[in-house]
């Protein structure tokens, strides 16, 4: 019960910062709700993904705004369930943000 309410909580600081609508028909918004559910089993049983400084550190240079939103993630799961994500989680949160920013519905 604990990780679907995070998955939903997760989900919700995505759309919401975007601002607009998504297209949650699309592949793209699938994929990241399946990352997100996945995310969530490995951050609750401690098997984070290991961190790898240089490819978070190329991927913030080039998605700024989606890693944003990912680091938006991180500080609710610290704040609310006092658990940390690793770099490389960001990192994969944000590619799969980014997949739904550029797939937006059309005309928002």
């Amino acid at each position: 019960m604990k990780s679907a309410k995070m998955i939903g909580e997760i989900i919700n600081i995505v759309h919401y910062s975007f601002n607009r609508n998504i297209d949650k028909e699309g592949i793209h918004y699938a994929r990241f709700v399946t990352h997100t559910k996945y995310f969530v089993e490995r951050l609750l049983s401690g098997n984070m993904l290991s961190d790898d400084d240089n490819l978070y550190d190329k991927f913030c240079d080039e998605n700024e705004d989606c890693l944003r939103i990912a680091e938006k993630v991180d500080k609710f799961i610290l704040n609310k369930y006092k658990l940390q994500i690793t770099y490389e989680e960001k990192i994969f949160m944000a590619i799969h943000i980014n997949r739904i920013k550029m797939n937006r519905t059309k005309g928002n």
